[in-house]
């Protein structure tokens, strides 16, 4: 799959999806030409930039009430909710979602003995921020699970899987993990958007150059692939070979790199559908509540 054909975080769908393409485009065209360093700056600025999602209704399940509650991270508040009780499951949603985008995983999990909890990740919805990083958004996975106490399992989608991996080789003490479409690496991403703001070689080098002064790490180093190895935790990653926006063959690699993680392959679920389908939302909890029952045997 080529980088032309990636959606990635700058863009959308919709016709406001597209003008605010053609505006980034003809911008940094203008300011290649007149300042380059400029140029590069304000394309690693939109690069860290979530998409406004606007006004989104908050997590409702039927039948249970949400607990709220803030956690902060780096400085920044954090919305969040809970339902349930018992271990923690968190709920970590991708680039540009927001937190009830997994809300039909938490009427199963609570019923199985869980407590789901949910969040916006820094620069989403209802948290506090323009801009983000997903080495920040591993932190807020690490803020929110130490405020949520216990924690059995988290379940995250896209860019929120690949934080939740990253959160997992820092010690984060969850005991299983379930990765839906999860992206491999950073610098794919870079890419494809550097394609579509139509940035040369040149331009591109120099914003992931600007990417990588900010967040103070090689992009080649955000790679679950080259550390996947270390994590001990056993492992769900569901991906639909006919995802447009990350390919299959990212989560088919951390699958194959990450000792105990079996891939699942989907069909017809693209990247997002999948959130909502009831098969992989009955084999999740049954994976969840398989590892609930191991440590009962070991405990």
């Amino acid at each position: 799959m080529s980088a032309s054909h990636v959606v990635v975080p700058l863009t959308n769908k919709s016709t406001n999806g597209r003008l605010i393409v053609g505006l980034a485009r003809a911008q940094l065209r203008a300011l290649a030409w007149l300042s380059p360093a400029l140029a590069d700056r304000r394309a690693a600025a939109l690069f860290f930039t979530p998409r406004p999602t606007g006004r989104v209704a908050e997590p409702a399940v039927p039948g249970l009430r949400a607990e709220r509650f803030a956690v902060t991270s780096g400085g920044r508040r954090l919305a969040a909710w809970s339902w349930g009780e018992g271990e923690a499951v968190l709920l970590v949603h991708g680039w540009n979602g927001h937190g009830g985008q997994l809300s039909g995983f938490v009427e199963p999990l609570v019923r199985s003995g869980f407590r789901a909890v949910a969040f916006d990740q820094p620069a989403h919805a209802r948290s506090a921020g323009r801009r983000t990083t997903v080495l920040e958004m591993a932190e807020a996975i690490q803020a929110v699970a130490r405020a949520a106490g216990p924690l059995h399992a988290v379940v995250a989608h896209s860019l929120g899987a690949t934080a939740t991996a990253l959160a997992l080789h820092d010690h984060l003490p969850a005991g299983r993990a379930v990765l839906l479409a999860p992206p491999a690496e950073a610098p794919y991403f870079a890419r494809a958007m550097a394609a579509q703001l139509g940035l040369s070689e040149e331009r591109t080098a120099g914003m992931i150059a600007q990417v990588e002064r900010v967040v103070g790490v090689h992009l080649g180093s955000i790679d679950v692939r080259r550390f996947a190895e270390w994590i001990r935790q056993p492992a769900l990653v569901f991906h639909d070979p006919g995802d447009r926006e990350v390919p299959f063959e990212h989560g088919r690699a951390i699958a194959d790199a990450w000792p105990g993680a079996r891939l699942v392959p989907l069909h017809g679920l693209g990247h997002k559908r999948l959130l909502g389908d009831e098969a992989v939302i009955r084999e999740t909890v049954a994976f969840l509540r398989q590892g609930r029952a191991r440590t009962a045997a070991l405990g």
